[in-house]
């Protein structure tokens, strides 16, 4: 499984030029986006990049941060695989920080969560 995941995260680039945002949630301290020219699926295991523009700089200093997340539309469950954060908004500017999370969990978001929203959004657009 590691081994598809990683293999997901390499055929990845988070080439600005090449993608179709579209905003998804709007809350008051961020906006949430995603690329649906990101999404894919792999047998069941379905990849996306989802791009978060912060109203002020993050821990790192960033104002945007891309994400590669993976879900199981049939579990609604989600989970978090790396992220590149940007100085600007967008994911412009100098990339500040790049972190691949090494050990990758499931979470199951509770009803009223932004990310079922994701879970939802990704597994319509497939649908």
């Amino acid at each position: 499984m590691k081994k598809i995941f990683l293999i997901i995260s390499l055929s990845y680039s988070f080439n600005v030029f090449s993608t179709e945002w579209v905003r998804v949630i709007n809350e008051n301290k961020q906006s949430n986006y995603i690329d649906n020219k990101s999404i894919k699926n792999q047998n069941g295991n379905i990849s996306f990049v989802r791009l978060v523009n912060f109203l002020k700089p993050n821990k790192y200093g960033g104002m945007s941060t891309t994400i590669l997340m993976n879900v199981k539309c049939s579990e609604k469950k989600i989970m978090y695989v790396s992220y590149d954060t940007f100085k600007f908004n967008m994911a412009k500017g100098k990339k500040i920080s790049s972190h691949k999370i090494k050990k990758t969990n499931w979470i199951f978001p509770k009803s009223n969560d932004y990310k079922l929203k994701l879970i939802d959004y990704v597994c319509n657009f497939l649908n």
